[in-house]
């Protein structure tokens, strides 16, 4: 749950509460499911997986790990894309369909995701963290009763199962059953069960939450739609984005004009990469305050991520006069939407206001360099601005590769190699650390090392779906094979 290298496993409940015996006694009993054909993955898929990423040198297990990791940074998309391709090397392992089912969670289709875990639950035994995550399951899909007993079930509940059952109580509500579960995870703080980061994550939730509590029952007759908003908001901050808008929808339905139910519902889709339904969604919340400067931000990163560029200036505009603070976030996503505008002059006098300020992102360093190096043509601007970025972020590949680039654009061939080779020691995938080495190279003259370089920099912008990097590699090569 609070570790994202675990996948969710969902079981379609037949007859009884889910209990896994049951379950397993169940399926001996039916020879014809024993021998059932499992599906086809991409029959479950509901996405185009991407061309680059359609085939790999990667064993079954990393490509497990890339698809979580690709979960992790909320590409839903690419993640299955990975599954599928582990799935296809091992159709006889439920790893695949328990990953797919988790990102089904994530993106809340509850129907693919008890699908996919039909077919997983055919391929192996059941353990006390499945029992979790039927839990979970019922929770978003709003079967309290259903989450209750598979809960009670759990013979040997561990801290997840303990939180779990928490978030049951909050919804109820039943406080006191709720505090003392959450109890139960932070008086063991000094057992052996906490050797994971999971672990320690299910620790901090758990005092979040009692937190949460004790704020809830300082003021007389807070409404529940209260509680159940703070709880959705500390989910949100454990990057549970699934459960949290499963909360922020009970405080919707318990008080439908609550302001921040909505606001932080639009929040959450906006983490999850449904901009869409966060635009939507934030739109109710101004409706209802129509003075909140967090909204408008919100609204103005959602239609940023549309290419809504216009009406994302305009909401950050917004944001910036109700008094959004600090005040250069606002100057970055300005910055953002310029650059995406193509108007450089003023993405650039954003970037600046943010650097002169504070560390920008990497984001902005990078897109500050390219106007640096390919529009203004300000080579020592660019320099200053990758040596800028290696002091602010001296353990980042991307900082060296900027330096890097930034002495390729200046024609120092020596120093930016030596830059170069630094990113690629703190990050040997760094796709584009081998573009740069690669165009180095080639500028050099020495074509065999310039190839080679720009082949690994098309491969690993192959396998982290960086279509950037790929067209430009490939480009490049094609330039040099026509050239030959």
């Amino acid at each position: 749950m609070y570790r994202k290298h675990q996948g969710l496993l969902i079981v379609q409940i037949l007859l009884s509460v889910g209990i896994v015996v049951l379950l397993n006694s169940y399926l001996k009993s039916r020879p014809d499911l024993q021998d059932k054909v499992l599906p086809d993955l991409e029959q479950e898929v509901d996405v185009v997986l991407d061309p680059v990423v359609v085939s790999n040198d990667l064993d079954f297990q990393e490509n497990i790990d890339k698809a979580y990791q690709f979960l992790s940074d909320h590409n839903y998309k690419t993640a299955l894309a990975y599954f599928k391709l582990a799935n296809a090397q091992a159709p006889e392992r439920k790893e695949p369909f328990i990953g797919v089912a988790e990102t089904f969670l994530e993106l809340d289709k509850l129907e693919p995701a008890k699908n996919n875990i039909n077919s997983a639950a055919l391929l192996g035994d059941f353990s006390v963290d499945d029992n979790n995550l039927l839990v979970k399951f019922y929770i978003l899909n709003r079967q309290l009763d259903k989450a209750a007993e598979v809960y009670t079930s759990i013979s040997n509940k561990n801290n997840e199962s303990y939180f779990l059952g928490a978030l049951i109580n909050l919804m109820q509500p039943n406080l006191e059953n709720a505090k003392q579960k959450l109890g139960v995870v932070v008086a063991s703080v000094n057992s052996s069960e906490y050797s994971s980061v999971k672990d320690l994550e299910i620790l901090e939730a758990s005092e979040v939450l009692l937190n949460d509590i004790a704020v809830y029952e300082t003021f007389i007759d807070s409404p529940h739609s209260y509680l159940l908003t703070l709880t959705g908001q500390s989910l949100i901050g454990l990057d549970e984005l699934s459960l949290s808008r499963r909360f922020f929808f009970e405080g919707i339905r318990e008080k439908g004009d609550y302001r921040d139910a909505w606001l932080y519902l639009g929040y959450s889709y906006l983490l999850s990469d449904n901009l869409a339904e966060a635009e939507k969604t934030l739109a109710k919340a101004k409706e209802l305050d129509p003075y909140e400067p967090v909204t408008y931000f919100y609204l103005g990163m959602s239609q940023l991520g549309q290419g809504k560029y216009n009406d994302s200036i305009r909401s950050l505009e917004q944001a910036s006069g109700f008094g959004y603070e600090p005040s250069y976030v606002i100057q970055e996503y300005l910055g953002h939407n310029y650059y995406k505008l193509e108007k450089y002059d003023q993405a650039y006098n954003s970037y600046n206001q943010v650097v002169s300020q504070r560390r920008a992102s990497l984001e902005t360093y990078i897109r500050l360099a390219w106007i640096l190096i390919e529009v203004r043509e300000d080579r020592v601007g660019a320099i200053d601005n990758g040596l800028k970025v290696v002091e602010e972020y001296p353990d980042e590949a991307m900082s060296y590769n900027i330096l890097g680039w930034s002495y390729l654009a200046d024609g120092n061939y020596e120093l930016a190699l030596i830059e170069l080779e630094k990113s690629l020691e703190l990050d040997n995938e760094l796709e584009a650390a081998y573009l740069n080495i690669g165009l180095v190279y080639l500028e050099q003259g020495r074509i065999d090392l310039a190839v080679a370089n720009l082949e690994q920099a098309l491969e690993l912008a192959s396998l982290n779906s960086n279509d950037g990097i790929y067209q430009r590699a490939e480009l490049i090569l094609e330039g040099i094979n026509n050239e030959i």
